[in-house]
């Protein structure tokens, strides 16, 4: 128990006969999200009572009227993203709220800097930077899968579904920004939610309320290149890698192509498909040495391939015309 990220008896024995569920969902489906202090490596993890989680993009522009335009001309100057987010955070025991209350402390903690004593004065050293992650709504973007990712894996609709995933649950892999304001409630007001009596002067709130607002700092390159790709092929900002109709025009066509070698006997009609398919990009190829002699060779395009087996004189000449 001493490694899960909640227990909900963790500070007070609740008896054998209770057991929270919102434990082993959190636990087993990792359905939480996490702040990660920079500075001091220390991590919270909050279970994903999520009430609100928005993005912001706002897109700055300088504008200058010019004398006879209708139009001001507009000069782009940067991009920030913002998140507000809003979590509650219940407790279905005594245990629990202790363990909630201290959570959100720690987080408190995470909006003061770092400083260092000198000469009895206190230097700033770091600021507070943070990490969020919020599943897979806010983490930084893995790069577009291709065909050479993995040669043994078809790259198609289904996997690209199937492979989607989060990036990970660790908290050191959430995205850097500020923690710009934290706004705590402990709903002491609300009678019908009420406290948990500690002791004498003591009560743990049953529920807490947490509102953030959190503006990122992009580690990661985004816009566009002059080829068309986003930020070197980015997933920016979900990770999620659609299929397109051009994947599929793609893949056709390098079918076609390796129909084509495989039925074509005539060399110079043969080369000049090999030089044209070396142009393309994500495009990949292997061979294997049969025992009879004969070379198959295998030609991918977006996830779908063809194999077609030559003689080695003919092989080599597509290879070579191809560079591969």
């Amino acid at each position: 128990m001493a490694d899960l990220k909640f227990n909900s008896s963790k500070y007070k024995s609740t008896g054998n006969s209770f057991y929270e569920i919102t434990d082993a969902y959190a636990n087993n489906i990792e359905t939480f999200l996490s702040f990660y202090h920079v500075p001091s490596g220390k991590e919270v993890y909050f279970k994903a009572f999520i009430t609100a989680f928005n993005e912001t993009f706002n897109s700055d522009w300088a504008s200058e009227a010019v004398f006879g335009r209708v139009d001001p001309i507009q000069t782009f100057k940067q991009n920030e993203r913002s998140i507000t987010l809003a979590f509650d955070v219940p407790a279905a025991s005594e245990s629990e709220a202790y363990s909630n209350l201290g959570a959100v402390q720690n987080l408190i903690q995470f909006l003061y800097p770092t400083y260092s004593n000198i000469n009895q004065a206190n230097t700033l050293t770091q600021s507070p930077l943070v990490r969020l992650k919020v599943m897979n709504l806010l983490r930084p973007a893995p790069t577009a899968k291709t065909a050479e990712d993995d040669s043994t894996a078809m790259l198609n609709e289904n996997n690209l579904y199937n492979d989607y995933d989060s990036g990970g649950s660790n908290a050191s892999s959430g995205i850097l920004g500020i923690i710009r304001n934290l706004t705590v409630n402990h709903n002491l007001e609300r009678a019908e939610i009420g406290v948990m009596e500690h002791s004498a002067n003591t009560v743990l709130p049953k529920l807490l309320t947490v509102n953030l607002s959190f503006t990122v700092i992009h580690e990661q390159d985004v816009g566009w290149d002059e080829d068309g790709k986003f930020g070197n092929n980015s997933l920016f900002p979900y990770g999620v890698q659609l299929w397109t109709e051009g994947d599929d025009a793609e893949a056709e066509a390098a079918l076609a192509w390796g129909t084509d070698v495989a039925d074509d006997t005539n060399t110079a009609a043969t080369d000049e498909a090999a030089a044209d398919v070396s142009t393309w990009t994500d495009t990949w190829a292997d061979y294997t040495h049969n025992p009879d002699g004969t070379i198959s060779y295998k030609v991918r395009k977006t996830g779908k391939e063809v194999t077609v087996t030559q003689d080695s004189e003919y092989y080599s000449g597509i290879a070579n015309k191809a560079g591969w």
